[in-house]
């Protein structure tokens, strides 16, 4: 799966103009970043028998406050991205 991803993305980037490569870029960070902290409140509370290997301070208002702000710098995207 990771090759498979990997030549996609070089196909990608290879292929759009660098503009649009970047908007889709500017785009998959912050949903990356929701992403991790969606997990780590779904985690915290479905497994809490987990080893915690880092510490999140404020569980869950910190992940949440996160996944707002991400969410609110995709607004200012295009809505073509």
């Amino acid at each position: 799966m990771t090759w498979v991803l990997g030549v996609a993305a070089a196909a990608i980037a290879g292929l759009l103009p660098i503009g649009d490569a970047a908007e889709l870029t500017n785009i998959g960070i912050p949903l990356a970043f929701v992403v991790g902290c969606v997990a780590v409140i779904v985690l915290r509370y479905r497994r809490p028998d987990l080893p915690h290997t880092f510490r999140t301070p404020g569980t869950p208002v910190v992940p949440a406050i996160g996944i707002e702000f991400s969410i609110w710098l995709i607004t200012f995207r295009r809505p073509v991205t």
